[in-house]
């Protein structure tokens, strides 16, 4: 998520093991637009089965993980069509 730039890291000038994690700008846009589109999904999934709307979400995490790792071996104008498609 640092890499995407939707958290900034610090060194927590108390403890110096630490950080101090921020969202960003970027970041917080990406919560507010999720948290708009995460109100509709429970209208719309309320057919599905507590075993079922977890393996949605383990597929779901599944899928994005597999994306990831595709796109960041893909050339730029494949990036640039998925960043489109994912709102980034």
């Amino acid at each position: 998520m640092e890499k995407k730039q939707f958290i900034s890291r610090q060194k927590d000038a108390q403890d110096k093991r630490g950080f101090i994690i921020s969202l960003t700008e970027k970041g917080k846009a990406v919560l507010e637009e999720s948290a708009e589109q995460t109100e509709l999904v429970p209208g719309i999934m309320t057919s599905f089965t507590e075993e079922e709307k977890i393996e949605f979400a383990r597929l779901i995490g599944k899928l994005q993980s597999e994306l990831d790792e595709k796109i960041s071996h893909e050339d730029d104008r494949i990036k640039e069509q998925y960043n489109r498609i994912a709102g980034n």
